[in-house]
């Protein structure tokens, strides 16, 4: 186990800093997801369906998305100076985007 956590911290690295991986830390991650299935089983038919989480109904997951993105909109109107001169610049609170909302509507 401790050889694969080596592999996945090269692979990862790798990744990160842009040069090439070695192929032996692939291999090895490669073999133990085989071994990992060949010990536990795969998922099957259903194995999937508790990680996709409570099912909304279409009001409650319209609001949800609205929230969310109104937090990517303020993180981005406070964390960069193109999003926060765009705000300024139209006169919109980044809280207050929604559907159909344009400089006009404000």
């Amino acid at each position: 186990m401790l050889g694969e956590l080596v592999a996945q911290l090269r692979f990862a690295a790798s990744i990160a800093l842009g040069v090439d991986f070695d192929v032996r830390s692939l291999e090895r991650l490669v073999d133990a997801v085989g071994a990992t299935r060949r010990e536990f089983g795969g998922l099957g038919v259903g194995g999937a369906v508790p990680l996709e989480g409570p099912g909304l109904d279409d009001a409650t997951r319209r609001e949800l998305q609205l929230r969310r993105f109104r937090t990517q909109a303020a993180r981005a109107a406070r964390e960069t100076a193109y999003y926060g001169a765009l705000f300024d610049r139209l006169g919109t609170a980044p809280g207050r985007l929604g559907p159909g909302t344009s400089p006009a509507s404000r």
